[in-house]
């Protein structure tokens, strides 16, 4: 509206037990029921006649890349920056975070 270029960047999380469960209830694979919905999330931004630049999956080998160099560059910078410890806590399966 500013009249500045941008990029409309718009995909689908392909992973999650919110994934799993949906594949299971729907008869699919995880991969299966990722690209279902991927399918129906592309038809929708067309049949609203919105146009994207990049239409990422989390399964795409170009997304991986850039996953895995973001995390070198963070370790790089921040050596400590990721660790692991077990965490109990209640999850909120539709959101996919969790709760206090």
């Amino acid at each position: 509206l500013r009249g500045e270029d941008v990029r409309l960047l718009v995909g689908t999380d392909d992973h999650g037990l919110k994934v799993a469960r949906a594949a299971i209830a729907a008869g699919r694979t995880p991969l299966g029921q990722a690209d279902h919905i991927s399918q129906l999330f592309r038809e929708t931004w067309d049949a609203l006649g919105i146009a994207y630049d990049t239409f990422v999956r989390t399964t795409t080998p170009h997304h991986a890349i850039g996953v895995r160099t973001l995390i070198e560059r963070i370790l790089e910078r921040h050596p400590t920056a990721f660790y692991e410890r077990a965490y109990e806590g209640w999850y909120c399966v539709s959101c996919e975070s969790f709760k206090q």
